[in-house]
């Protein structure tokens, strides 16, 4: 992932995690959030997490995303250790 889409050391304390944050209504709200607090978007497909994660770059908001399941408690722990 470029260093234009992480989540910055200078950002906001919070974030917003959005599930499902590649495509559809996830995308949309994590489009939204993103102008409100940093977002962590989650989801299967790494093509349309880094998508969603420039789209809001390009818009001025941060991002960062986290390929997984979120019924997986092995998704969460991936997340941890980055």
């Amino acid at each position: 992932m470029s260093k234009s889409n992480e989540i910055s050391t200078a950002a906001p304390l919070a974030a917003t995690i959005i599930t499902g944050g590649g495509r559809g209504i996830g995308w949309s709200i994590a489009m939204r959030m993103a102008q409100e607090t940093a977002v962590l978007v989650v989801g299967r497909t790494e093509a349309d997490l880094k998508l969603v994660c420039e789209a809001i770059s390009q818009a001025g908001g941060q991002a960062d995303y986290v390929i997984g399941d979120v019924s997986k408690p092995a998704t969460a722990r991936k997340r941890m250790r980055a």
